[in-house]
């Protein structure tokens, strides 16, 4: 009896620890943000700042939350870098009312311009890294999107931290995605052009809330091709026998040479 009520103290005793621990990290991590890098509407030209309402970023049942033209050794020469201010370069591929996001999913910072008319093809936008530099938010941990409407339907088009012109061959493009529940998947990533399947990546085991990244193959960053689909298949379970249980499709945009 005297052997169990000990386990018993020293099981509660590792309980007790573990939330202070907890506690301590939260409030570490609260401890850094102030009420001037709050979400809010700044300089004019953008909502940024961190939100403290709870966030979930999925609305339906995949979301492709990321797309960045990704140059690893430019990033790692400017993470050590702190500048006063920060751009993204991006083509849309309409003209008209477009929006970028910038979004930092750990402690939900988020930079969203104010909606304004971009112009069709190769667009900038600049802001203070003050936010950035003062809550510790290295460029590589940054993520970001560009949504457009092109006829009826939604596009997406990526975004980059420096003129992609200006990137080294060891440039990639990545997709992320999310699910808002454990999944496996075939993707397809297609010319809409020629309809003709570029890449398969089969039976990703997704899991849920949890970032997916996926590089695209080095064609689509050729400007050869600028329309493309990716066209996920959720399957009942992974290999050649399964249901489809829905396909999930994204229309992305590229540049041309």
């Amino acid at each position: 009896m005297i052997k169990e009520n000990r386990e018993k103290q020293r099981v509660t005793s590792i309980l007790i620890f573990f939330l202070i621990f907890l506690f301590g990290l939260s409030a570490a991590l609260q401890g850094q943000i102030k009420r001037k890098h709050l979400y809010k509407f700044r300089d004019n030209n953008r909502f940024e700042g961190i939100k403290t309402k709870k966030w979930k970023p999925v609305s339906g049942t995949l979301e492709l939350s990321s797309f960045m033209i990704v140059d690893k050794n430019w990033l790692a020469a400017n993470d050590a870098a702190q500048s006063d201010s920060i751009t993204i370069h991006f083509y849309s591929p309409v003209a008209g009312s477009i929006k970028p996001s910038i979004y930092y999913r750990k402690i939900k910072y988020f930079m969203n311009p104010k909606a304004e008319q971009f112009k069709k093809g190769w667009n900038a936008f600049s802001w203070s890294a003050a936010i950035l530099n003062e809550v510790e938010i290295p460029l590589s941990k940054l993520n970001g999107v560009v949504e457009a409407k092109k006829g009826n339907s939604k596009v997406w088009a990526p975004i980059s931290f420096q003129k992609p012109s200006e990137a080294s061959k060891k440039a990639t493009a990545q997709i992320t995605l999310v699910p808002d529940k454990d999944m496996v998947l075939d993707v397809v990533l297609v010319s809409q052009k020629s309809g003709k399947a570029i890449k398969t990546w089969s039976d990703l085991a997704v899991k849920s809330d949890a970032p997916h990244i996926i590089d695209l193959p080095k064609e689509v960053l050729s400007g050869k091709v600028s329309d493309y689909s990716i066209i996920a298949t959720e399957k009942s379970k992974s290999g050649t026998s399964f249901d489809v249980i829905r396909k999930h499709t994204f229309h992305i945009a590229m540049f041309k040479n």
